[in-house]
């Protein structure tokens, strides 16, 4: 039996692939998965994030040789929405989301879900949930144990133990809610993140890390987060939400830069992995983000990946000071790209559940 999301992905993989043999795309099928033609005129970016995967299992950290679980998960949704085959998914799903020695289980509590003191980590929780809906793996056990536990830790006022304020914890365990069909913990999560929007309408923490200050990719997760429970069975809830959407969505179209605006800026320069957010918080509650999205296809180096500002001033400097246009090629960052293809597409990570 065939679940929702492997059925969205074969459907959408059948159009791709006919897209590739006929140079024609199918009608568009019911799913909300980037339009095959989108995909296919970004293909170099998808292969790029796809080489970056370490034996084709994970997405390095910061640290040399350490893997960046989070990173890792976002990459994966990125794939899938490139309609990448199971085949092509198949090592780096294994490692992420269906080895439970690698994850840890509520018996365990050890691996990445699980902080050294052997709590679930509710943000990291939630992308794992989502992530593993959205993908439709069959981890079904693993899963199930990891949402009973998320649940769990969902109280009746929208608290979520061991969650960072703010909108990244909040708005991802939204999102893992809408994603295994629990409304009212959702609904309860979604309340909660309401309490964080600031006077400006934005959500916090910023670049910076500081929970009172609006944020653009806050902001951006937050927006996706709301696009989920602002239909619930609550007419007073429903306006709320649909009134702190709109709120959200004026602080991004406000705080955005450029002459037109077209992106957002963090430490005095352009912000690939912020815009990125934005974009796709923007799409998922109806934006237009065209301006936004022809901004950041600027940003695609010729191998494919999103570039991020200090690379571009570094090249630049490079070729200023007398380097060849090889020694002073400017390259694409995984990370960009792990959080930006989506929003390149016009997709978001809400639209690969509904």
């Amino acid at each position: 039996m065939r679940t929702k999301s492997e059925l969205r992905f074969i459907a959408t993989a059948i159009a791709v692939a006919t897209f590739l043999t006929t140079g024609a795309a199918q009608a568009s099928p019911a799913t909300s998965l980037p339009n095959p033609s989108i995909v296919l005129a970004h293909r170099a970016t998808a292969n790029f994030l796809t080489a970056k995967f370490v034996n084709g299992a994970y997405l390095e950290g910061f640290t040399p040789g350490k893997p960046d679980f989070g990173f890792t998960l976002e990459a994966l949704l990125q794939r899938f929405a490139a309609g990448q085959s199971a085949k092509q998914l198949a090592t780096a799903e294994k490692y992420s989301l269906i080895r439970s020695d690698i994850t840890g289980t509520p018996k365990s509590k050890t691996g990445y879900l699980y902080s050294s003191e052997g709590t679930l980590i509710p943000g990291l929780a939630a992308k794992f949930i989502f992530t593993s809906e959205a993908l439709g793996v069959k981890n079904s056990v693993l899963r199930n144990s990891i949402s009973r536990s998320l649940e769990a830790s969902v109280a009746t006022s929208g608290l979520v133990a061991n969650a960072n304020p703010g909108a990244f914890d909040y708005g991802w365990v939204t999102l893992a809610m809408a994603a295994i069909g629990s409304d009212a913990k959702g609904k309860a999560v979604g309340q909660k993140l309401l309490s964080f929007q600031h006077a400006d309408g934005g959500f916090g923490p910023d670049s910076n890390g500081a929970a009172q200050v609006s944020g653009t990719d806050s902001t951006g997760i937050a927006l996706q987060a709301l696009s989920t429970v602002r239909s619930t069975r609550s007419v007073s809830f429903n306006s709320r939400v649909k009134a702190a959407i709109s709120r959200a969505a004026g602080f991004l179209k406000a705080s955005a830069t450029g002459t037109p605006k077209s992106h957002w800026d963090a430490w005095g320069d352009y912000d690939s992995n912020g815009s990125s957010y934005a974009i796709m918080g923007l799409q998922s509650v109806g934006q237009n983000v065209s301006v936004y999205r022809r901004w950041l296809a600027t940003k695609v180096a010729k191998d494919g990946g999103l570039v991020v500002s200090w690379t571009e001033q570094a090249s630049k400097e490079c070729l200023a000071g007398g380097g060849s246009a090889a020694e002073c090629l400017l390259s694409g960052d995984s990370y960009a790209t792990a959080q930006g293809y989506l929003a390149l597409v016009g997709s978001s990570y809400a639209q690969l559940i509904k």
